[in-house]
């Protein structure tokens, strides 16, 4: 209930909490709300407050990108980095800004050390594939989808990005429509469930294209 987290931290403002954490949930806030100005203004107040606070950064640099201010995003990333080296998350945002920018070389130096730091980070890794595509290294996109896809085996979503990568890096047929057929299986399975499943239903449509 985001108007409820907003007056709560309003609230906390107003008695005199000056926690970075109270501003950084305060601009986390804003910008689910969208409004970016507001956003970059309270985890900027975190950050003040707290200057090691690689959330809060990671955070900025996510509000300074949808505002259109590259450069500084990147610094902000940069900086977040910078204080945890471990955290995935950060490299995850630095990795979007330059995919962002159009920099695929930048974005997989960041992807890559995302999922060398948490193999678990699972958006690291599709988002790892994605722009090996770009790359034109589509045999490495290939292998790094099929361990997703081995460690997610009832994930659709995955098949379908698995088929798509052989299919557009000019794999044999059979591999490609092995994935689309696998998808569509468990997606099957899914709308029998619930068969009005909106993501389901879109889903099952790109299958079949």
């Amino acid at each position: 209930d985001l108007p409820l987290v907003l007056a709560s931290v309003e609230r906390a403002v107003r008695l005199g909490s000056r926690k970075a954490e109270t501003f950084r949930t305060w601009g986390v806030v804003e910008l689910l709300n969208g409004d970016y100005a507001k956003a970059q203004l309270r985890l900027e107040e975190a950050i003040a407050t707290s200057p090691s606070d690689g959330e809060a950064l990671r955070r900025l640099a996510v509000v300074q990108t949808a505002r259109g201010y590259t450069d500084d995003a990147l610094e902000t990333a940069r900086s977040a980095v910078a204080i945890d080296p471990l955290n995935a998350g950060s490299r995850v945002t630095a990795g979007l800004i330059h995919q962002f920018r159009g920099e695929y070389a930048e974005a997989e130096a960041q992807y890559r050390r995302a999922v060398a730091e948490d193999r678990a980070d699972l958006v690291a890794a599709e988002l790892h594939a994605e722009v090996l595509v770009y790359l034109q290294r589509a045999d490495d996109a290939l292998a790094n989808v099929t361990d997703i896809a081995a460690r997610l085996r009832t994930d659709p979503g995955v098949h379908y990005q698995l088929g798509r990568i052989a299919q557009t890096g000019g794999r044999p047929k059979s591999e490609w429509t092995s994935a689309f057929e696998q998808s569509r299986s468990l997606l099957e399975e899914q709308l029998r469930v619930r068969p009005d499943s909106a993501l389901a239903l879109s889903q099952y449509a790109l299958t079949l294209t």
